[in-house]
């Protein structure tokens, strides 16, 4: 059941990340809000995942390097925008929000 559940919510963030990058390369303004749907996917993803170690693949390419990738110059992208998205790898692969008000779990997703 629950691996159902993420699967879903993995595809959320999959479209999620779909609709960004159309609108970033389309758009004249930044997509903040296509940017915030794509934050609050991978959040509820990563929330599902608990301390699972069962990542999905697609969902750890598109998040993977996201960061680097919105700092190209031709995107102009908000430097909130960066510190989120430098949130997001560390919610995803490490386990926990760096900016959080509670501490780090003693037990990080990315080590063994």
């Amino acid at each position: 059941m629950k691996e159902c559940i993420l699967d879903i919510l993995a595809g959320k963030v999959l479209d999620a990340r779909a609709q960004f990058d159309l609108q970033l390369h389309g758009e004249r303004t930044y997509p903040l809000r296509a940017f915030e749907e794509l934050w609050l996917a991978l959040n509820q993803y990563a929330a599902a995942l608990g301390d699972s170690r069962s990542l999905n693949r697609d969902v750890a390419r598109e998040i993977s390097g996201l960061r680097e990738y919105l700092e190209l110059e031709s995107f102009h992208t908000p430097g909130e925008v960066l510190a989120k998205a430098d949130r997001m790898e560390t919610i995803l692969f490490d386990g926990y929000d760096p900016y959080s008000e509670g501490e780090e779990p003693e037990r990080n997703r990315g080590k063994i």
